[in-house]
């Protein structure tokens, strides 16, 4: 069972992989062929422009069996007259496409092209112009493109009062958002409001607006923080170098003669090194000589 499964499989396989060679260069053959006979003969028949002139599509018959098919192509653009910010410009558009042995070409000439429009940028080196009641504001701009274009706009200023304190005066902020064709511009402008209100001081001595002491009230003082003052740094001393004490070289000491040895004052018998006692042996001798002739005496009388 596994063995024809495995047959089954190979076959498949085969038959697909003779299918997918073979069939496309098939069917290409097949819509190569006229049905009359040999080749189609094309012939461009109609040309039809997208509406913004960035496609073209083609129809092509064929003269023998009468079969139509259509392509679509991009198409290219040259620019004849560059638009300005209000002058309109021109381009000349082009097409080509091939179709078999037939090539067909399509061109438009004298397309207008819409005008760029303004590019409004507010002119840095001008002040706004205010209005005396601080009620308007004027703006120019000019146009990046054209620098020789400009415009003005005008629009309501915001009014903001900041209110006075005790120790600061009030100020008045004016600023408004001028708009021209897609541009805007924030302007401000700051003028002095009412002047400082000083301090109502109360019998306490406190400010009755802001809570300020007076100078001469006892006002609670704070616990000054003591200053950490900080550790001096041990200086540290150069240790001195260990000066080289010189060592002293030996004197030389004179070597003493040798004295000169005494002289004995009278005659001395020279010393042969035999340090015995000579008187010693002289007994010895005798003491034996007479024990030898006692004894030679005794054997005469035997």
């Amino acid at each position: 069972m596994t063995n024809k499964f495995h047959r089954m499989a190979a076959l498949l396989f085969a038959a697909v992989l003779v299918w997918s060679v073979f069939a496309p260069a098939a069917f290409a053959a097949d819509a190569d062929e006229c049905p009359e006979g040999g080749e189609h003969i094309w012939m461009d028949d109609d040309i039809i422009w997208s509406a913004d002139n960035m496609t073209v599509t083609f129809t092509f018959e064929c003269i023998s069996c009468g079969q139509r098919v259509e392509r679509t192509v991009s198409t290219t653009s040259e620019i004849t007259k560059w638009p300005t910010c209000t002058e309109p410009g021109t381009k000349d558009c082009f097409a080509s496409v091939q179709l078999g042995d037939t090539e067909a070409t399509a061109e438009k000439h004298n397309i207008p092209m819409q005008p760029t429009g303004h590019w409004w940028a507010l002119v840095n080196d001008e002040d706004p112009v205010w209005a005396d009641d601080d009620s308007t504001v004027t703006c120019r701009f000019f146009c990046r493109w054209d620098h020789s274009h400009t415009a003005e706009q005008t629009a309501d200023v915001v009014r903001e009062v900041q209110d006075p304190t005790c120790t600061e005066d009030g100020i008045v902020i004016l600023s408004a958002l001028v708009e021209q064709g897609g541009t805007t511009a924030a302007v401000t402008k700051t003028e002095p409001g009412e002047p400082a209100l000083g301090h109502d001081w109360s019998e306490t001595g406190v400010c009755l607006r802001c809570g300020a002491y007076a100078p001469s009230s006892s006002e609670p003082e704070d616990t000054p923080t003591p200053e950490v003052s900080p550790t001096p740094e041990p200086e540290t001393s150069p240790t001195p170098e260990p000066e080289e004490t010189p060592t002293p070289e030996p004197e030389a000491s004179p070597t003493p003669a040798p004295a000169a040895p005494q002289q004995p004052s009278g005659p001395r018998a020279p010393r042969t090194g035999d340090e015995e006692e000579p008187l010693l042996w002289l007994a010895a001798f005798l003491v034996c000589s007479g024990a030898l002739a006692v004894l030679a005496g005794r054997r005469r009388e035997q």
